[in-house]
Order: C-alpha cells, then sequence, then structure tokens
C-alpha cells in the first residue's frame, strides 16, 4: 500500500517550510556584505599558504588568549608543554606564516 499524494496546498505548504530558511539565510549574508561592508569569507586552497592548518582550532585558540588577556603577557607560554617543544611549535608556526 503506498500513501496518497499529498495535496497542492500540501506540497505548497512544504516547499515553503523548505525553502524559506535557505532564503532568510542567504538574504542575511548578502545584507552583511553589500550595505555592512563586510568581506567574503574564504577557505585557503590546497597548495596555497595556511592551507594544512585547522582554522577552527586556530581561531578558537586565539580568541580564548584573548579574552584571558593572555595576549599581553605569557601568550608564548604553552600549558603543559616542555620550554624546547613550545620554542619548536613557536617557530613551526611562524615559517608557516606567510
Amino acid at each position: 500500500m503506498s500513501r496518497p499524494r499529498p495535496s497542492a496546498n500540501q506540497q505548497r505548504l512544504t516547499r515553503v517550510i523548505v525553502t524559506l530558511p535557505f532564503v532568510v539565510v542567504s538574504s542575511w549574508i548578502l545584507y552583511k556584505r553589500l550595505v555592512l561592508g563586510e568581506q567574503q569569507r574564504t577557505m585557503p586552497r590546497p597548495g596555497q599558504p595556511g592551507a594544512d592548518q585547522h582554522v577552527l582550532a586556530t581561531s578558537l585558540s586565539q580568541e580564548a588568549r584573548r579574552k584571558n588577556g593572555e595576549a599581553a603577557f605569557g601568550a608564548d607560554r604553552r600549558e603543559g608543554m616542555p620550554d624546547d617543544l613550545a620554542r619548536r611549535v613557536r617557530e613551526a608556526e611562524q615559517k608557516a606564516r606567510p
């Protein structure tokens, strides 16, 4: 037994429910870019500098440091990491930056 085909009104309502969130989000993004002048977010393409970095992890750790006020002092300390290893990590991060 198959289900009966939905009526035209049910199909229309389903289409509106599915489409409306896409329209709202697209409109909001365009408003921010065109009216407020926000830059388009882009991800680096493979092979470009920074493409191998974990963007989310990096931005979250930078945000955490900023909130904790570690940017002014102690930003070079890596918690729970030996000094030699922390130095090598810093050097590798500096080499990876364009």
